[in-house]
């Protein structure tokens, strides 16, 4: 969790009457990194990677696994909910 602030924020001057402020957070955002490896004429390197855990092949990436009742859009890669 990263500190977001105070809420209410606190003011300029301190009142003399007791406050009670509480901390905000957010979650961090995920790493993330794009590889791109140049096989100099070599054989398709992307045959040999593998993903973290909780992640999957889709073209020459590697993205988030789909959630139960999600499938993977075969055109944007993105996660949608599957049809009941």
């Amino acid at each position: 969790m990263i500190f977001d602030g105070w809420n209410p924020e606190l003011p300029i001057v301190m009142p003399e009457n007791d406050i009670t402020v509480s901390a905000k957070w957010q979650e961090p955002a995920p790493d993330e990194y794009t590889i791109t490896v140049d096989p100099n004429g070599g054989t398709n390197v992307n045959e040999h990677c593998a993903c973290n855990e909780g992640y999957e092949k889709w073209g020459n990436s590697c993205v988030p696994k789909c959630g139960t009742g999600e499938e993977r859009n075969g055109s944007t890669g993105v996660c949608q909910k599957t049809a009941s």
